[in-house]
């Protein structure tokens, strides 16, 4: 079961959901260079995109800057971004610790089974056979080779439900409904 864990909702303004994608973490060379380490499952995003809207720790919007360029350096594992408002090193720097966010009509589609973590914490967990409700998706762990579905039930027991197929035998997203085949014991 693929989970993305990242594009995470962060809030929105005006009533728009925004996702972090990155966060600007210094600059590079005398020209005004942003240095961006990638928040997100899917940092191929940063080569495509033609503006970077800005936002501070507290979700304000700052601004809005137009790409000129990107480039990726893998052994540091961040982007070097010039943009056409940005031509100092001054100025580059003074931007540091602002998030890169994107609107929802902006994620990345995924494949057939794959699921925003977002989109499955607060969903309805149901035993298949019996349809006996379990509880709420209240978050979704990494556990190693897998992720731990961490359920709270209506008296507040928590339950912990590996995401493999084994288990997870369908999730509705827009329903709100996960539906599980449970061994004795969890």
């Amino acid at each position: 079961m693929l989970i993305s864990r990242t594009d995470n909702y962060q809030g929105g303004s005006m009533g728009r959901k925004l996702f972090t994608v990155g966060r600007i973490i210094g600059k590079h060379g005398i020209k005004g260079t942003l240095r961006i380490s990638p928040l997100t499952d899917f940092p191929e995003r940063f080569s495509n995109m033609k503006t970077l809207d800005l936002y501070n720790g507290d979700d304000e919007f700052c601004c809005t800057l137009s790409v000129n360029n990107v480039r990726y350096l893998p052994g540091k594992k961040h982007f070097l971004i010039d943009t056409e408002e940005i031509s100092t090193p001054e100025k580059a720097l003074s931007l540091s610790g602002l998030l890169v966010k994107i609107a929802e009509n902006e994620r990345v589609k995924l494949e057939e089974g794959a699921y925003w973590v977002d989109d499955l914490v607060g969903i309805s967990v149901l035993v298949e056979d019996t349809e006996e409700f379990l509880g709420r998706v209240e978050e979704v762990a990494e556990s190693g080779e897998y992720d731990l579905y961490i359920v709270r039930g209506e008296e507040g027991r928590l339950r912990y439900i590996p995401a493999v197929k084994k288990f997870i035998r369908s999730i509705d997203v827009s329903a709100g409904i996960m539906k599980v085949d449970l061994i004795e014991g969890l």
